[in-house]
């Protein structure tokens, strides 16, 4: 009997971990920072670029996703092609349960569509104020969850494992140039 008890307890273990690296391995998130080299604000040298627009393009010059920054932080958001953006999908009603559902839905289904995809970003076209720049060269860095260490299925202890993806870009906006920040 213990043996079985045991066996059960294992076998629910290999579960949730088997079901937590799946979820690691088909959900990802994209958090790209437009960093404006400019007139220095409050002490800092960069400043989030707002009102831009983004395309994600393959080696070959394919587009693969679109995307732009908002008007107020310059935070960069991505376009679902059926769905569109999700902070816009959640802004369409004032009832904020169904705002933060509308948003959790559209991020499920975002969080899908971009890992299949992201990995093969190379270049980037990038349009802010009268500056249009081309085929910028991109290094997207991957990260994953270290879900193994402390992954619970639930949203207010841990959360679903997701693999986190980040390109960090630098602009002198004055010249409407690349910049490498180093």
């Amino acid at each position: 009997m213990i043996k079985k008890g045991v066996l059960l307890v294992v076998i629910i273990l290999f579960s949730a971990l088997a079901y937590g690296y799946w979820h690691m391995s088909t959900h990802g998130w994209l958090y790209i920072s437009l960093n404006g080299l400019g007139t220095v604000t409050n002490g800092q040298k960069y400043e989030n670029i707002k009102n831009a627009k983004i395309s994600l393009l393959t080696h070959d010059g394919k587009l693969l996703a679109k995307g732009k920054s908002d008007n107020k932080y310059g935070v960069v958001y991505m376009a679902h092609p059926e769905i569109g953006y999700c902070v816009e999908e959640a802004s369409k009603t004032t009832d904020i349960t169904a705002s933060k559902q509308s948003w959790y839905d559209c991020y499920k289904k975002q969080s899908k569509w971009l890992i299949d995809w992201v990995r093969q970003v190379r270049y980037l076209d990038v349009v802010f104020g009268a500056c249009r720049l081309k085929k910028i060269p991109v290094v997207v860095s991957e990260s994953a969850d270290p879900w193994w260490l402390w992954w619970v299925p639930h949203p207010h202890i841990g959360g679903m494992p997701i693999t986190y993806f980040t390109m960090s870009l630098y602009f002198d906006v004055v010249n409407c140039l690349e910049m490498r920040p180093y």
